[in-house]
């Protein structure tokens, strides 16, 4: 047994010596197929590492499994909001009750605090409050140090990339202090290197733990037999009592209920709404490496049946046909490992291409590309079956005929149509596999222009929007109206302001809030909840709405705080149709009144359809609002700058953040970019090795009938009858994939159309637009690939074609 191991172990390291000998001589070769298969693998890498770091990794702790936020949801008017936080008596009542959970902790990411260490400042570090079970409970267990204790108080945890970059990996950190907004606490330990926070978005720097009452997030172990709607009714019941024996500790309604959201893949606002996406991504990609495979799959078949002669001599010399089989797997197989190898690099460029398209201020780090075990493992995987799918079949069908027969004459006929037929079936394979990739791409590239071509209802250029966090800014109750009409004055004063206003939520920045209130003489049924919208003085004058009947808000309304609210054009067809709603009062008292009607618009979000709406006049004290909208007279960008410079005056600690209104819109769609971007590279890869392939078997038929054509071109054929004669099979090829690609791509749309539906807009999964199109695309590609080879047809010498022959 060791002896046969041994000599297999031989023909494979001997094989393989007369692989890479080969792939060297045919260096031109090698280098085209090695980058191929690196953009096919490479592709397939990347996805692989987002879907896997967003979607299919858990968390590096204890039976992640089991793991699940514990949250209260309120559902009011048909939209459901989630309340994650939890008072400290709620987090101790659900860690009394052990039977349905096996274990609680808490955890609070801090807002942008004031962080120092040794003197110095250290900006920019992201710390997480956590209750003092919350290392020991997860199975976290830190590289140097302990874990905090029950007993212990303002002490901290740092992460290892913190660790090495402020101590330089020195255990002389444990014992070292970090001052966070005023308060010292003390590192005791380092955590582990692959535990980076419970985000997917963002890395931790630190863990603090103190006994100061903190309102916390609750992650949860379910326990051992408890299934998770069992612990959702059962901590709801606890919720209830702890509301009914201590009111102000925890509120509840009849409106609020418990959920549980599985925890154990971590937190993460980007995976909802990229999950979708890079599914359907996936998808293509994985199209992208058969048509990969189909283009190398035909180059070698074309070496393999030049090389019949070699064949036929390691036959006479004794090789089996098993053997010869193995010999050319084996070339795939090394060839397929240079273009994994390669892939790694073009896996790390595409996925930072990718995360920069992403709405964000920064790339999410815990997105970033690592070839880790997992990575590594599933490049190397693909490049093995690659290997075997690109390999296999044309190294059967090349040792498939009686080459001993070669020895004693030129190779045959037959063996030459075997060869040109499987490379024929590849290439029509790789023209419907294109037409394929064409037509998501088509699909999800009108989506994108649909939405740019949206009327939005107001006058985008020339308008900007200023983002503003007061949080951690220093403003309590009461405070943020004063600084809210400071900026309103300071930021009118600049010059080349034409008008500003302040609106509560930023637009194209949430879906807006669903708003009902009661009308005079009329019932209102379940579905009659409306977009609402809370606005400062100037709103419509900034954003160029039109207001049809009535008036705007005006300064005077903000200062006397008067209830108002202005509806739009829907709002005021489907609850007053044919009447005049301005002065009407709506709502209990203190009542609302109607002072204006404006035209419809979408402030909200592109795919939101314009619907009825209300914009209620802003109180003159706000708890709080997050945007001014700008209109500017000149230089967007100049008077950009000296909005930043005026805010940063009146208080530099507000996060400020400034885009022109066509930033804003373009970074709404940023989904529908990336993966209308992503697409069309896949389809545009497909297409160039489509269009290699047509063209190989283009140049190969010119080739072989060389000397017919001359003799037909003698005979007095017309150019255009010696490119019909030439082309004619290249033609058949093109076709045969071209109806194979369609129906295909009609296939594959209607059995995805429940994945990709809410991924389109404007456009149907089926659209037969995007389908002709995709056609018309492989056509010219198909043109453009047999140009050369007609050329050559019509430029052959026929006097110099049948001497060759003769």
């Amino acid at each position: 047994m060791r002896a046969l191991v041994r000599l297999m172990i031989d023909l494979l390291r001997q094989d393989t010596r007369t692989a890479v000998r080969t792939l060297w001589k045919h260096r031109g070769f090698t280098a085209f197929a090695t980058l191929s298969l690196a953009l096919g693998i490479g592709a397939n890498t990347a996805l692989f590492s987002l879907v896997d770091r967003l979607i299919l990794r858990s968390l590096p702790v204890s039976e992640p499994g089991r793991l699940v936020e514990v949250q209260q949801t309120i559902s009011r008017l048909g939209i459901q909001k989630a309340i994650t936080g939890a008072s400290p008596a709620a987090f101790a009542a659900v860690r009394a009750h052990t039977e349905i959970f096996s274990a609680v902790v808490g955890f609070e990411d801090l807002d942008r605090p004031a962080v120092t260490m040794g003197g110095a400042d250290e900006p920019n570090r992201r710390l997480t409050r956590v209750s003092a079970n919350f290392f020991r409970d997860l199975g976290i267990h830190p590289a140097i140090g302990r874990a905090p204790e029950a007993a212990d108080d303002a002490v901290a945890i740092v992460s290892d990339a913190w660790w090495r970059e402020r101590f330089g990996a020195s255990f002389d950190a444990l014992g070292q202090a970090i001052t966070v907004d005023g308060q010292s606490y003390a590192i005791v330990g380092v955590a582990p290197a692959r535990f980076r926070g419970l985000s997917i978005d963002t890395a931790t720097d630190g863990w603090i733990v103190s006994r100061a009452p903190a309102t916390l997030r609750m992650i949860a172990r379910l326990a051992p037999g408890v299934g998770a709607e069992q612990a959702r009714a059962a901590a709801e019941v606890v919720f209830r009592q702890l509301a009914q024996a201590q009111p102000k500790a925890m509120r509840w309604g009849d409106d609020m209920r418990t959920t549980l959201v599985p925890a154990g893949r971590g937190l993460s606002q980007l995976r909802e709404q990229y999950e979708r996406p890079l599914l359907a991504l996936s998808a293509l990609v994985v199209v992208v490496l058969l048509v990969t495979c189909t283009n190398v799959g035909n180059l070698l078949v074309l070496r393999h049946a030049g090389r019949r002669r070699e064949l036929a001599v390691r036959v006479a010399l004794g090789a089996g046909r098993a053997r010869l089989v193995l010999m050319y797997v084996i070339e795939s197989l090394v060839l397929a490992l240079l273009g994994g190898a390669l892939a790694l690099v073009v896996a790390s460029w595409s996925v930072s291409l990718l995360l920069s398209t992403l709405p964000v201020p920064a790339p999410p780090d815990g997105l970033a590309f690592r070839a880790d075990a997992r990575v590594l493992a599933f490049a190397a995987c693909v490049s093995m079956a690659s290997a075997l799918l690109f390999g296999l079949v044309p190294a059967w069908r090349a040792t498939r005929s009686d080459l001993s027969l070669v020895l004693r004459s030129s190779p045959g006929r037959g063996a030459t149509q075997r060869s040109r037929r499987l490379g024929r079936w590849m290439v029509a394979c790789q023209v419907a596999l294109s037409v394929l990739l064409l037509v998501g791409a088509g699909l999800f590239v009108q989506t994108l222009r649909n939405l740019a071509r949206v009327d939005v209802g107001f006058v985008p250029d020339g308008l900007l929007q200023v983002s503003i966090d007061t949080r951690g800014a220093g403003y309590g109750p009461g405070q943020v109206g004063a600084l809210q009409r400071r900026l309103l004055d300071r930021v009118a004063a600049i010059p080349g302001v034409r008008s500003v206003t302040a609106i509560r939520n930023g637009v194209m920045q949430s879906a807006g809030t669903r708003s009902r209130v009661t009308l005079p003489g009329r019932t209102l049924g379940p579905d009659d909840a409306w977009n609402g919208a809370e606005v400062g003085p100037a709103f419509f004058e900034t954003m160029a709405i039109p207001v049809l009947r009535g008036r705007a808000f005006t300064g005077a309304d903000f200062a006397q705080g008067r209830r108002l609210v202005t509806v739009t054009e829907a709002w005021a067809r489907r609850y007053f149709p044919g009447e005049n709603p301005v002065g009407a009062l709506i709502g209990d008292a203190p009542q609302y009144e109607i002072v204006g009607v404006v035209a419809d618009s979408r402030i909200f979000d592109l795919r939101t359809d314009v619907g009825p709406t209300m914009y209620f006049m802003a109180p003159p004290d706000p708890d709080r609002f997050n945007a001014l909208e700008v209109r500017t007279a000149g230089d967007a960008d100049g008077v950009a700058k000296g909005v930043l410079a005026g805010i940063r005056d009146i208080n530099p600690r507000l996060l400020i953040g400034v885009r022109t209104m066509r930033q804003e819109i373009a970074r709404s769609v940023a989904r529908e970019r990336l993966v209308a971007m992503t697409s069309t590279a896949f389809s545009l890869l497909g297409a160039l090795l489509a269009a290699i392939g047509i063209f190989g078997v283009a140049a190969a038929t010119v080739a072989q009938r060389r000397t017919e054509l001359g003799i037909r071109m003698a005979l007095g054929a017309g150019r255009w009858t010696v490119v019909r004669e030439a082309l004619g099979e290249t033609l058949q090829v093109f076709a045969a994939g071209l109806a194979a690609g369609l129906v295909l791509a009609t296939i594959a749309v209607r059995l995805t159309a429940t994945v990709v539906g809410d991924l389109l807009f404007g456009v149907t999964a089926t659209d037969t637009a995007t389908v002709a199109g995709a056609a018309l695309v492989m056509l010219l590609v198909a043109a453009a690939a047999c140009l050369f080879p007609a050329r050559r047809a019509v430029s052959i010498d026929p006097l110099a074609a049948i001497r060759d022959q003769s």
